[in-house]
């Protein structure tokens, strides 16, 4: 498919949409590492006190991996990873937000694999 930012007078842009998806797609990574450690080290009650919610942070991700997809194309690996790091940190948010001890260890441990931690 062409492209319009990956050829002529426009490659200049394309260097930086590139950097800006990085950009994206390094702040969902630090997300999905900000659940994985306050998940890993507090309780459910603790995770439950925190503002904004992990409700909220999950939507935000969200919302940044759906910029990536739409910056890169619904196939790209970035975009691909990103909306799966959110799909477990959307996971761990409704466990933590109904309190649900099983379900939190279900999803950290995905989130985990995922990220080879």
């Amino acid at each position: 498919m062409f492209n319009p930012l990956q050829s002529g007078p426009f490659l200049g842009g394309a260097v930086e949409v590139n950097k800006n998806i990085q950009a994206l797609y390094d702040e969902v990574i630090r997300g999905a590492n900000k659940f994985l450690s306050n998940c890993s080290r507090f309780s459910i009650s603790t995770l439950q006190l925190e503002d904004p919610s992990y409700d909220v942070i999950a939507t935000e991700l969200e919302e940044i991996a759906f910029n990536i997809n739409m910056l890169c194309g619904h196939s790209s690996e970035q975009g691909i990873r990103a909306t799966e790091y959110c799909l477990y940190m959307r996971k761990l948010a409704q466990a933590i937000r109904v309190g649900d001890e099983g379900e939190l260890a279900t999803w950290l441990e995905a989130l985990k694999r995922m990220t080879g931690t």
